[in-house]
């Protein structure tokens, strides 16, 4: 997480960490009420949980469209911007609009 996205959060929100990422891509292709109520109990808020799915670029729509497994994506930071993005695997390092066109 870059600086920029701590101080966007507030002092006193909890931090998205991998690990909370992590059980938003679960639930967000599971049980998408349950992941929620369970942030919210760890003191998320719900909009903001919702702000950061689409801040990464989750959507089920782009899972059915490359035919995704939720398994395979995890949370890297982009090495051109430092913006956290989507990776499908350890060859994606660059997010959407840094990676160079061939």
């Amino acid at each position: 997480m870059t600086d920029r996205q701590k101080m966007a959060q507030g002092p006193s929100s909890p931090v998205f960490t991998r690990e909370i990422v992590r059980r938003i891509i679960d639930g967000f292709f599971g049980d998408t009420e349950a992941m929620l109520r369970e942030l919210e109990e760890a003191g998320f808020d719900r909009d903001a949980v919702v702000k950061h799915v689409r801040a990464l670029g989750l959507t089920k729509q782009l899972l059915r469209q490359h035919n995704i497994n939720p398994q395979q994506l995890s949370v890297r930071t982009c090495i051109g911007c430092e913006r956290e993005f989507l990776s499908q695997g350890s060859h994606n390092r660059f997010c959407d609009a840094c990676r160079p066109r061939s």
